[in-house]
């Protein structure tokens, strides 16, 4: 109980040290000249680089799955 007490009391006194007030907030630009500090804006589309694609049927899966499977090791030299 002295230990959690000892601890409520050193995380009080320790935060009393902490400066109460918050930092300076510095402004950016002056609110008085709106354009200071603005880059130039140009217009870029959001769609960046769309490509129309057409949906196309299935191809057959076999020779797909069969071109990306592992190749398949032989046994060289066993039992001539």
């Amino acid at each position: 109980m002295n230990r959690i007490i000892f601890a409520v009391f050193l995380a009080v006194s320790l935060s009393s040290c902490a400066s109460g007030q918050p930092p300076e907030v510095i402004a950016s630009r002056d609110p008085a000249v709106p354009n200071a500090g603005r880059q130039n804006a140009s217009y870029e589309t959001i769609i960046g680089a769309y490509h129309h694609r057409v949906a196309v049927d299935p191809k057959p899966w076999r020779h797909s799955n069969d071109s990306q499977a592992p190749q398949k090791k032989t046994h060289e030299g066993a039992g001539s």
